[in-house]
């Protein structure tokens, strides 16, 4: 299809003629409109344009439509003549419209800019991920933007920058060495919090700030209104940028003569939640010279509390042994929870949706809970099917985690005001203190529900959130830049850790992972390399206080589509490979093995590799053998490496919606099969760690012998 000419700002009709459609039904329509169905996850159209005249001019695609439906996470593709499609374009989504609506949809955008250069030559459009829905076209053609979108343009331009002056201030803040010359220490005890200081000259002038989880620590310094600073005894201090929560004066402090102090206050979870808060001393100059923000001068990080090591007599009885562990992720009840136990399941992973946990007003019959000084009512029916879960995981000494979920569609206040329809998830909403308080309540209800002191049960691994250096889509808080990104979700994870530890000192919080190691940087800030998150996540930590962590990683096979892991090619022995996939894994333990990433005992952080799974193309005899192969070589490597607390296998039961994956041990559900029929691999898993697993391998070993395990490189050659 080639394109007419056109002159001057005339638009560019686009004929809807696609060269190429998938899952998509296409019906013209007796008023010269076009009706489109998605028959699937994967519904798009290909047009091929030719040339483009004035291709920088005619940069926005737009069309009428017509849907009672709606269409979300739209995508636009690009390509030259020959090669591949760029990265996709967020196209937003098409909410419902009754009557003729346009929009308008821009061809670029930062890093990806195929289309101004004019080699553009293929346009894919991409509807969704969700079958049958129906929406009407016409007047599809090219054009420039509108004053209204150069407007709308504008204003994102102007966000990106306020955006990345909040990433330099947060860079600044934490790499301000200037900071770290004095040593502040909070530790939680019972009923106290106890905080020591060392290295400072005098009391006089000095401040303890007492800061909330959704304040920025360095946002005091840019204006503190000092007619608020006055007398001994706490004050609320206002703030341009937030409230600081409270203010003690260190000349109450018992101070030492060496310039050392220690202040204790009283601890009330319940009332406050002071074992989130953060704590930073500052002097405050009385000079009447300069601004406000020049009257402040921040002395340490804003650092927070250790968690409470409880007496030895009120500690939980100590987990199940977890080593190289069978794991399984996807669990339901409606496939019948005993048939964990026929696998020889030892670690649970289950899904745990936060949003619409909690209501404010009070509700018949509803439990109730209180929280942070309030009480919240549990909708009734929420927790059922997890307590089943919960409760049978623990009773048949199976350890527990939960993934932690906020579905970016919720209107719940917990979902981050930043997030994009782009993200199946969100990040949580520390912006505000409403946000962030019904967050804090979730996470408290959640992990003393937990805690293992009640019949419910009990979960000891807490994985925060999904895949977050795939934000965009699994965590999404829009398009922020790594800094920004990375201290808000290190929030969250520091919120689930002081809350799991304090009912549940066994308790480890985890980072969710990808297989996308050390690939290069997405210019549009829509994923971050994982290697340089922890890199700077370690950093974040020794500002800020460190807490129990680990990781939980998804080592996933090169091509998902590919069960062969010992065949993966960019899968090498440096900790600069692109990915970590099981041909490699060892990487990761070498990476976290350097002395910055060690906990405060000098020991390994904790790993899961808590979700990963191998694909049978067809349900052919091959594709089965090949997933049991994988399965078998997968445990090959975790005794070699010897490092990984559990593997959860992704997934029980195979999906219809994942884009014709079929990870499962069992096949797609039927009427007749609800839990689906049993493949080779299920047979496999089961017999792993077991006297039957011998059998298996003198079968299925030779698919993989002698393949995709080089020698681990040197230590002078690790050091990169």
């Amino acid at each position: 299809m080639f394109l007419r000419r056109s002159r001057g700002d005339e638009p560019v009709d686009l004929p809807l003629a696609p060269t190429r459609l998938q899952q998509t039904a296409i019906e013209s329509m007796a008023d010269g409109s076009y009706q489109l169905q998605t028959t699937g996850i994967d519904s798009f159209l290909e047009f091929d344009l030719g040339i483009v005249d004035r291709a920088a001019e005619l940069s926005t695609l737009a069309f009428e439509y017509f849907s009672l439906d709606g269409i979300s996470r739209m995508e636009l593709r690009l390509a030259a003549a020959e090669g591949a499609w760029t990265a996709p374009l967020d196209a937003g989504s098409l909410s419902i419209a009754q009557g003729w609506a346009e929009v308008g949809i821009p061809l670029s955008e930062p890093g990806n800019e195929l289309w101004k250069t004019g080699q553009a030559r293929r346009l894919r459009i991409d509807f969704g991920e969700q079958p049958g829905r129906v929406v009407r076209l016409r007047k599809m053609r090219l054009r420039g933007p509108t004053a209204e979108e150069l407007r709308r343009e504008l204003e994102r331009a102007q966000e990106e920058e306020k955006e990345l002056a909040l990433a330099s201030r947060i860079e600044d803040y934490f790499d301000d060495q200037n900071l770290c010359n004095r040593s502040l220490q909070v530790a939680l005890e019972a009923s106290s919090v106890v905080l020591e200081g060392r290295g400072f000259d005098q009391p006089q002038s000095l401040w303890l700030l007492e800061l909330g989880i959704e304040q920025y620590p360095f946002a005091v310094a840019s204006d503190w209104r000092g007619e608020h600073v006055e007398g001994n005894s706490p004050t609320s201090l206002a703030a341009e940028e937030r409230l600081v929560r409270q203010a003690f004066p260190l000349e109450q402090a018992e101070w030492d003569g060496e310039g050392n102090f220690s202040l204790r206050l009283p601890l009330q979870p319940q009332a406050d939640h002071r074992l989130l808060s953060r704590w930073q001393v500052v002097r405050w100059n009385d000079s009447p010279n300069g601004d406000a923000a020049s009257r402040i001068i921040p002395l340490t990080h804003a650092r927070y509390a250790v968690p409470w090591e409880p007496p030895k007599q009120e500690v939980l009885p100590p987990l199940p042994p977890v080593w190289n562990r069978k794991g399984l992720n996807g669990v339901s009840s409606a496939f019948g929870l005993e048939q964990l136990a026929e696998l020889g399941v030892e670690h649970l992973a289950l899904n745990v949706v936060l949003t619409d946990l909690l209501d404010e007003a009070a509700i018949d019959g509803a439990e109730s809970f209180d929280s942070g000084g309030k009480t919240w009512w549990v909708r009734p029916g929420r927790l059922e099917e997890l307590d089943q879960m919960v409760r049978f995981g623990t009773e048949h000494q199976m350890t527990v985690a939960a993934i932690l979920l906020i579905p970016q569609r919720s209107r719940d206040s917990i979902v981050h005001p930043g997030s994009t329809s782009a993200g199946i998830y969100a990040m949580p909403n520390l912006v505000d203190r409403e946000g962030a308080a019904k967050y804090v309540a979730t996470i408290d209800l959640l992990t003393a529900r937990y805690s293992g002191q009640t019949e419910r049960g009990r979960i000891d691994h807490w994985i925060v959130h999904n895949e977050v250096d795939f934000g965009w889509i699994w965590t999404n808080m829009g398009a922020p830049p790594l800094e920004v990104y990375l201290e808000t979700y290190l929030r969250s994870m520091r919120i689930v850790s002081l809350l799991a530890s304090r009912s549940n000192p066994q308790a480890i919080t985890f980072i969710s992972l990808t297989h996308h190691w050390d690939v290069p940087e997405d210019p549009r800030q829509r994923s971050y390399p994982p290697r340089k998150m922890l890199e700077r996540m370690v950093a974040m930590l020794r500002a800020e206080g460190d807490f129990r962590w680990g990781v939980a990683a998804h080592p996933y096979p090169e091509n998902l589509f590919d069960p062969r892991p010992w065949a993966d090619p960019s899968a090498n022995q440096t900790f600069a490979t692109p990915r970590i996939t099981m041909k490699n894994i060892e990487v990761l333990k070498r990476f976290l093995s350097q002395r910055e990433f060690l906990d405060g005992q000098g020991r390994l952080r904790p790993v899961l590799l808590s979700e990963q799974g191998y694909h049978t193309a067809g349900y052919s005899r091959e594709a089965q053998e090949l997933q049991g192969a994988a399965l078998l070589y997968t445990w090959q490597r975790l005794r070699e490496t010897n490092f990984v607390l559990a593997f959860d296998y992704h997934r029980w039961v195979d999906s219809p919606d994942e884009g014709g994956l079929l990870l499962g041990l069992r096949t797609v559900p039927s009427p007749e099969q609800p839990a689906g029929e049993k493949k080779l691999g299920w047979d496999v898993y089961r017999d792993i760690g077991t006297p039957a697993e011998a059998p298996w391998r003198a079968r299925l070993e030779k698919l993989y012998r002698g393949q995709g395990n080089p020698s681990p490189q040197s230590e002078a050659e690790e050091k990169e």
